[in-house]
């Protein structure tokens, strides 16, 4: 797992049960508060790489879930995940904060994504990301609700344009803010919220077409 195996990070702990809300991600001042963090602790890993490993702890779940949700596949997410956090460690030293250390590492795992997927077409394993759709505390009757859900979520997700899929896991899989968002993509904080407001707005649809009887 490259330079975070020697720290003891254990990826397929990394696995939410289900995905990040608004609610969960806080507001203006988590968002500040999480900004000055970053900044520390990557003046602290650049002076010292073992505590690159602060960084990893915190951002290992929502990276992993964003790439998990683009392959559909478990080691293959882990893969890319340990590949994109040592190239982030390895040029660690030449970061220079021009928007925030989430939507730089983010960056880094994209290229990572579409250097793989030049060489080769991903599988998406749909009942697994499903599963991560389902949460784990509800009956098992209400779950076997929800995963039904899930597969027609997945499925209406796969059928949205690509930068649409792409800004839709982003943001309400990995909790990554609009800003952040448009570095990752290359693109304007408006033209972020008009891929989600049109991808919403296909998925709405999408979702009332099928319950239609």
């Amino acid at each position: 797992m490259g330079s975070e195996a020697g720290i003891g990070m254990n990826l397929g702990t990394a696995v939410p049960a289900r995905p990040r809300t608004d609610q969960a991600m806080g507001g203006a001042r988590t968002d500040i508060a999480s900004a000055v963090a970053d900044r520390a602790l990557v003046a602290a890993a650049q002076a010292d790489p073992q505590a690159f490993a602060l960084l990893y702890r915190r951002y290992v779940t929502p990276l992993y879930q964003y790439l998990y949700h683009r392959v559909g596949n478990r080691e293959e997410a882990e893969d890319l995940t340990a590949s994109a956090f040592d190239k982030a460690l390895a040029s660690l030293d030449h970061y220079q904060e021009q928007g925030s250390f989430a939507a730089w590492l983010f960056s880094i795992a994209r290229h990572t994504l579409h250097d793989q997927q030049r060489r080769r077409r991903p599988v998406v394993d749909v009942a697994a990301v499903a599963a991560l759709l389902v949460d784990p505390a509800a009956s098992p009757e209400a779950q076997l609700v929800q995963a039904e859900d899930a597969f027609r979520l997945h499925d209406l997700i796969q059928q949205l344009p690509p930068d649409q899929q792409e800004a839709v896991m982003l943001r309400y899989f990995s909790g990554l803010h609009t800003a952040d968002i448009a570095i990752v993509l290359g693109r304007s904080d408006g033209a972020v919220r008009a891929l989600l407001h049109r991808a919403l707005l296909a998925l709405r649809d999408g979702y009332r077409g099928e319950a239609r009887p």
